[in-house]
């Protein structure tokens, strides 16, 4: 895993929905990756917000599931509970933020939290 954060990025967030969030979305990815892949947690401030990305080397989300997977008890694999990404929407929402699934340049997920700076 490698961390990509300026020194000086810093927010008001409740700290443990905010890292429990972010647990859940990394942990999606490095369970995605392949062995050995990068997984990649970028982290920058634009326009009041703080973004959290957390890039990874897997399959990314097929189009036909996109709109579902931040459904709780929506799973792509054989032994999860599709809690995880649930779980992050309802926390980034409830400061009054966002979380999104994008498709990196090289296929695999990015999944972007987008938090206002100071809180909801």
């Amino acid at each position: 895993m490698r961390l990509d954060c300026p020194d000086d990025a810093t927010a008001s967030f409740d700290k443990l929905k905010v890292k429990q969030a972010v647990v859940n979305v990394v942990r999606n990815a490095i369970e995605a990756s392949p062995a050995a892949a990068e997984v990649l947690v970028r982290c920058r401030l634009a326009d009041g917000d703080v973004e959290i990305a957390v890039a990874d080397n897997g399959p990314g989300v097929a189009a036909a599931d996109r709109a579902a997977i931040f459904a709780p008890f929506f799973t792509t694999k054989e032994e999860g509970s599709g809690l995880g990404l649930a779980i992050a929407r309802e926390f980034a929402e409830a400061h009054g933020g966002a979380i999104t699934a994008e498709t990196s340049p090289s296929g695999g997920a990015v999944f972007v939290l987008r938090l206002p700076a100071h809180g909801a």
